[in-house]
């Protein structure tokens, strides 16, 4: 083996080396077994080696479609290790919809413990890594010969297919950094997480998600171990913070069920062990935010990312600057003067209705994102039709009036299609089927009529 320095080796440098941890020091944990780095290092080779052994060559695609454990991680970095192509998928999905992930994505194996991943291996006759198949047994029977440096596997996420179907995302970059590079230079996500390294990360979401997986093991490169919970539970969480877990990555759902809990409950916290909470995934609202810095304290940091790459971090400070949020001992009512970021990019948001943007957004968090819009100077065009791109510019039509916007970015947020080969399908079978939601129409994230919807019919059916 060689160490960590080493550019260009025969063999990767092992785990342990890259995370500037000892061998026996503990890498990750759950409910059920505990690995050490050496074991981890270990079963990522096998786990690679045993894919070779299916006849998998770096390059292949592997879906991992299962629930929270250490053996999902291994899985991941194993596959990786081996230069192979790894999506994870939601568990929740139907045969169907997994399976049209697989053709897309030319998938040659599935590692899983869920019914529907097996089902949808079989019918693509797929390899499958089965983790209810006496898995402990087949890894250690892999051959365990340390893998080559030069192996670029990497993690092609999938978008959510809200605006369709779900699409996988390949950068110009992906494939072509040796995994061992790779892992090395993601630590510096921890660090800009404020994860500390001397503690226990835990993993309270499912490891499908992208931000907690991508993060999960930027927070193991950099040297922490993590503890995995099986699934989330809110009571568990405060437990697991209370008896010394350092840092976590949550969504602002998870905030609101730690807040329902029980008083006793909820004095377990705050302790002095917990330092960084990471959060996002969906707007916090201010009143939410507030009630969790009140209760643990100035410990929060919220990111804003996307499947392409790249991310916005807010601490808690920031935060509060930004709204105005004050020390009620130094400002009357807790109210002090904002001081909102200043925008660093001159930003265009244009929309074709002549109605005020943001018109339609919810009362309650409406007027929030309206004042960021405000507070970033963004300037707001309304009644436009879109002419062209070039090099000049987006091209537009404003109350008949020809302009052209200097940008050298364009994102454009083209709407959604409805997908109904599930409905089609058991309609053939003379199934009696109702369509909600976007499925029924396809016409802006409507929540509320999809909530309203599906209780009418809960309602009314019989």
């Amino acid at each position: 083996m060689t160490d960590s320095n080493t550019t260009h080796a025969e063999t990767a440098p092992t785990l342990w080396s890259l995370a500037g941890r000892e061998p026996t020091d503990v890498a990750m944990s759950d409910i059920r077994r505990t690995l050490t780095w050496a074991d981890l290092e270990r079963e990522t080779i096998q786990f690679g080696r045993g894919l070779e052994a299916k006849g998998l060559v770096p390059g292949d695609h592997v879906a991992v479609v299962a629930r929270n454990h250490v053996e999902f991680l291994v899985a991941i970095i194993g596959s990786q290790r081996a230069g192979m192509v790894t999506t994870p998928v939601k568990t929740g999905w139907t045969t169907t919809e997994i399976a049209y992930l697989l053709g897309d994505a030319e998938s040659r194996a599935v590692v899983t413990d869920i019914p529907a991943a097996r089902e949808a291996a079989a019918e693509l006759g797929l390899v499958v890594i089965d983790f209810e198949a006496d898995h402990a047994a087949w890894l250690a029977s892999q051959d365990d010969t340390p893998l080559p440096y030069d192996r670029c596997g990497w993690k092609m996420s999938y978008t959510s297919g809200t605006t369709g179907r779900p699409k996988g995302v390949r950068l110009e970059t992906s494939g072509t950094t040796p995994f061992t590079d790779a892992f090395r230079a993601t630590a510096g996500f921890a660090a800009q997480l404020h994860i500390p390294r001397d503690g226990t990360h835990l993993v309270v979401s499912r490891l499908f998600h992208g931000a907690p997986l991508t993060f999960s093991i930027s927070t193991l490169a950099a040297g922490a171990p993590l503890f995995v919970m099986d699934r989330w539970d809110a009571e568990a969480a405060v437990g697991h913070f209370a008896n010394g877990m350092t840092s976590s990555i949550m969504v602002p759902t998870m905030f609101r069920q730690m807040l329902l809990l029980p008083d006793d409950m909820r004095a377990q916290l705050p302790v002095p062990t917990l330092q960084t909470i990471v959060h996002g995934g969906e707007p916090c609202p201010i009143g939410l935010k507030q009630r969790m810095v009140d209760w643990l304290g100035p410990i929060f940091l919220e990111y804003f990312g996307m499947s392409e790459g790249g991310m916005t971090l807010a601490s808690t400070e920031d935060w509060l600057a930004h709204w105005g949020v004050g020390d009620p001992a130094l400002h009357p009512g807790g109210l002090a003067e904002p001081k909102p970021r200043e925008p660093v990019r001159e930003v265009f948001l244009v929309q074709r209705k002549t109605t005020s943007i943001g018109q339609g957004l919810a009362k309650t968090s409406g007027w929030a994102h309206r004042a960021v819009l405000r507070q970033s100077g963004v300037t707001q065009i309304r009644g436009a039709s879109y002419e062209r791109v070039d090099d000049a510019g987006l091209h537009l039509t404003v109350d008949g009036e020809p302009r052209v916007l200097d940008v050298d970015h364009v994102v454009v947020c083209a709407g959604q299609e409805s997908v109904r080969d599930l409905y089609d399908e058991l309609v053939s079978l003379g199934r009696t089927v109702s369509l909600i939601g976007g499925a029924d129409v396809a016409a802006e994230l409507d929540a509320k009529r999809a909530i309203e919807q599906g209780v009418r019919l809960a309602a009314t059916a019989r």
